[in-house]
């Protein structure tokens, strides 16, 4: 009979411990992000899974969330989140304090971060899910070439800012080694 070495089970307690340590992290930032959320919005904001805002003009931020772009998300809350309520505070978090509200966010609407859209591409035409949901909808072929259309859209938008990009560093490069070619 072959008997498993001491050794062995070395590798399996520390995925162990470290899977243990990781979720006891994350529990805490999304707590953490809670602690947050109630100290400084929940005044006027619903900041629960369910439930109104104790103030009717001010959103849940679980809508919040679910409704802007994860970048967008980060540098409101990193500057100062904007409104046109002018009682409406205008609270900077630090990054550590941002990545545990859109944790605790993403806990709370079973969509984490790291599962949603970074940035926005700006659409010209019917967004799909529009598309999707139309009356006007009349067949499958149809659905197909109005997503086809936004997508083709997107990536020309996507193409022409990366084109511009490409033209700043062309002429930044240009301009650093100026002084050197004469």
């Amino acid at each position: 009979m072959i008997m498993p070495s001491r050794f062995a089970l070395v590798p399996l307690i520390v995925l162990t411990l470290t899977d243990n340590a990781l979720a006891t992290d994350e529990e805490s930032t999304g707590a953490y992000g809670a602690s947050l959320l109630q100290n400084y919005c929940a005044r006027c904001h619903s900041i629960g899974a369910t439930g109104n805002s104790p103030l009717k003009k001010a959103p849940p931020l679980r809508e919040v969330y679910l409704k802007y772009p994860i970048q967008q998300l980060e540098s409101g809350f990193a500057e100062g989140m904007g409104s046109r309520h002018q009682d409406m505070p205008q609270i900077q978090f630090s990054t550590e304090e941002v990545d545990a509200i859109l944790d605790y966010l993403g806990n709370i609407t079973d969509s984490p971060p790291s599962d949603r859209p970074r940035f926005h591409i700006p659409d010209k035409t019917v967004p799909p899910k529009e598309a999707a949901n139309s009356s006007a909808q009349k067949s499958v072929e149809h659905a197909v070439e109005i997503q086809t259309q936004y997508v083709k859209k997107a990536y020309e938008a996507h193409i022409a800012q990366m084109t511009k990009l490409g033209e700043m560093y062309v002429s930044l490069a240009q301009n650093a080694f100026k002084p050197l070619a004469r």
